[in-house]
């Protein structure tokens, strides 16, 4: 597959860089598992994690399917807050479950009990509740690492907002939660 970004390859090294990663997990996941359960599912199945509500959504997780087929997985798209048995799964990715901020400490229970099912999470439990929280940018930013122009406060004001303008030098000011997913109560001022 070549996907072509402003006239650059980039794109195809991610894309070989995720298949190597799900070989190599194929091989690691296939190692000693019984002859019973690979007679049950000859191919290691992986569930795509979701919103239960697609509709309004533009959901391109179906994209994946034929890819990953070509890798030996079949692909299941499963709502993150339903039941679910996690340990028929090989390999759980977090792909679409675009309502979680609303429902933070569920959705982090279910990060738990898919890491309780010894199944492999893409990104792990520890990861997503590093980054859940938009305040690990400035833990990046005191390691060096360049991000957006940030700056944190329970409530803007005026007064905070016009420190910001003055402090960034900027034209426009991106207001949202700390802990959110998609546009969700974001607000631009110009």
């Amino acid at each position: 597959m070549r996907l072509e970004h402003r006239g650059r390859t980039t794109a195809k090294l991610v894309h070989r860089r995720r298949c190597y990663l799900l070989s190599s997990v194929t091989c690691r996941q296939w190692v000693g598992r019984s002859s019973e359960k690979i007679s049950e599912n000859p191919m290691p199945t992986c569930a795509f994690l979701t919103i239960a509500d697609r509709e309004g959504w533009f959901i391109d997780d179906d994209l994946v399917h034929a890819p990953m087929g070509g890798l030996g997985w079949a692909v299941e798209e499963v709502v993150w807050n339903e039941a679910v048995d996690w340990s028929r799964y090989d390999m759980i990715v977090i792909r679409s479950p675009w309502d979680y901020q609303h429902h933070l400490e569920r959705f982090l229970g279910v990060l738990r009990d898919i890491q309780e099912a010894a199944v492999q999470l893409e990104n792990s439990l520890a990861t997503v509740s590093w980054n859940v929280d938009k305040r690990y940018l400035h833990q990046l930013h005191e390691q060096g690492v360049d991000i957006v122009p940030t700056r944190i406060g329970e409530r803007p004001s005026v007064d905070w907002l016009q420190r910001a303008w003055e402090q960034f030098g900027c034209k426009e000011i991106v207001i949202k939660p700390t802990i959110g997913a998609t546009a969700d109560d974001l607000s631009l001022i110009h």
